[in-house]
C-alpha cells in the first residue's frame, strides 16, 4: 500500500458515505454517545471527522474510529479498518507537517475543501501590517454590501444606545480603516 493515510481516509469516507444526508456535526454527536464494547464513550469533533475523511489527519486513538463506524451503522471488516488505521497512524508520525494553513469553514462544508491559496496569501499579507486590528471576510465582490450592512447596524446602535456610547463610537470608526481587495 503506497499511501496508508489515503487508504484509511478512503475506508472512512466509505463509512461516512453511508449517511450522506447527515452532517458531520450530527454524525459526530451520534458517535459521541455510542457506548463502545469497553463500556466507555469518546468525544468526536465534527471538524476533526471532516479532516480524517478528507485525509488531512489521522485519529490518535482507534476508539474514535470505532465510535464513528458504529454510529454509521457498523462495519463488517472491523479488523481490516483497524489495520488501515494502524498503518496510517504509523505513517502519520513519520510524515512531517506541511505548515499549511487552511482558511475556510469547517470541513463538513464542501467549499472548505477547495484550495484557497490566494485568499490565504491575502490574509497573511494583511495581517503583517502593524496597524491592522482585524480582517473581515465577505462574499467576493460584495464589499459595498458589507459596508451598507455595517451602516445599518450603526444606525440601530445609535438609536438604542446613542451616538456617544463607547461601542457605537468604536463601530463607527471601523469603516475608515477598511481596505478592500
Amino acid at each position: 500500500m503506497s499511501d496508508p493515510k489515503a487508504a484509511f481516509a478512503r475506508a472512512l469516507a466509505r463509512l461516512r458515505g453511508r449517511l450522506p444526508d447527515v452532517s458531520d456535526e450530527a454524525l459526530a454527536r451520534r458517535a459521541s454517545v455510542v457506548v463502545l464494547p469497553s463500556g466507555r464513550r469518546v468525544a468526536v469533533n465534527a471538524r476533526r471527522l471532516g479532516e480524517w475523511v478528507g485525509g488531512q489527519s489521522v485519529p490518535r486513538d482507534f476508539d474514535v474510529v470505532l465510535a464513528v463506524a458504529l454510529a454509521s451503522g457498523g462495519v463488517p471488516e472491523l479488523a481490516e479498518l483497524r489495520e488501515l488505521w494502524r498503518a496510517a497512524h504509523r505513517d502519520r508520525r513519520a510524515t512531517p507537517k506541511s505548515g499549511r494553513v487552511v482558511v475556510g469553514r469547517p470541513p463538513s462544508d464542501a467549499a472548505a475543501l477547495r484550495d484557497r491559496a490566494d485568499l490565504a496569501d491575502a490574509i497573511d499579507t494583511a495581517l503583517r501590517e502593524p496597524d491592522l486590528r482585524q480582517v473581515l471576510l465577505h462574499r467576493a465582490g460584495h464589499a459595498d454590501e458589507a459596508v451598507e450592512e455595517l451602516r445599518a447596524v450603526l444606525a440601530e446602535m445609535s438609536a438604542v444606545q446613542g451616538d456617544n456610547h463607547p461601542r457605537t463610537r468604536e463601530a463607527a470608526d471601523l469603516p475608515a480603516g477598511w481596505h478592500t481587495t
